[in-house]
């Protein structure tokens, strides 16, 4: 029996940093059709479904081919949380006739410079693995600070021995591209670590996260030189 993935977009139309974010347009393509499309052209991704409770991002969404979870206010505000939004929308799957998919893909669309490939890579790794959930990262080397208490203190290093960069403790920053989650298993606990936690390693061009108008331009560019 085959193992059944579905893909959850959430896209709530409120944004700050970029007014309708979401309906952005990089390379000629909005972030929503950039989303929606590379999980269709996964090798694994049965279906995908927009958490949205916008009705311009629900025209967008279904014209590129995804269907619609119309996403209550409730849970579209800023501290709404993203586990909130999967659980709702995994609700009205089922509402709609569909069976609850074995794997779970949160993909999230401001990291569009994400490829079908690294989903697929990173699904060959969460099954080989056996993992429950997966999060993808990007590769650290440096040297951390924080300031606490009014000082400023070294994180993770001893600031009074410098070392070389090949000698430094490799660290990985959670990217946010995308999580997998055996469904099951993020239904019963509602957040998307758990069990046996696995990463997945992509490269600083596919880590991209496009929050503002800057970032927005370095995509652009990062696309040109890909």
């Amino acid at each position: 029996m085959s193992n059944t993935v579905y893909a959850i977009i959430p896209a709530r139309g409120g944004s700050k940093g970029i007014p309708n974010k979401n309906l952005s347009i990089l390379d000629g393509r909005s972030l929503i059709e950039i989303g929606v499309t590379t999980c269709i052209e996964t090798k694994i991704v049965d279906r995908v479904f927009v958490s949205t409770d916008d009705p311009n991002i629900k025209v967008e969404a279904i014209r590129v081919g995804a269907e619609v979870i119309d996403r209550p206010a409730d849970i579209s505000g800023d501290t709404s949380s993203s586990e909130e939004a999967l659980l709702h929308a995994l609700s009205e799957i089922e509402k709609l006739g569909y069976d609850k998919p074995d794997t779970t893909l949160f993909y999230q669309i401001t990291n569009a410079l994400t490829t079908s490939k690294d989903i697929d890579d990173a699904y060959d790794h969460f099954v080989k693995t056996k993992a429950d959930s997966l999060f993808t990262a990007t590769l650290f080397i440096g040297c951390l600070w924080e300031r606490k208490n009014g000082k400023i203190c070294a994180i993770h290093h001893d600031h009074t021995k410098r070392l070389l960069r090949q000698e430094m403790t490799n660290c990985f920053s959670e990217n946010g591209a995308f999580y997998l989650m055996n469904t099951d298993g993020f239904v019963n606990r509602k957040h998307r670590f758990f069990g046996n936690i696995e990463m997945f390693e992509m490269d600083a061009i596919s880590d991209h996260d496009i929050d503002d108008l800057r970032d927005l331009e370095i995509a652009e560019l990062l696309l040109k030189r890909r």
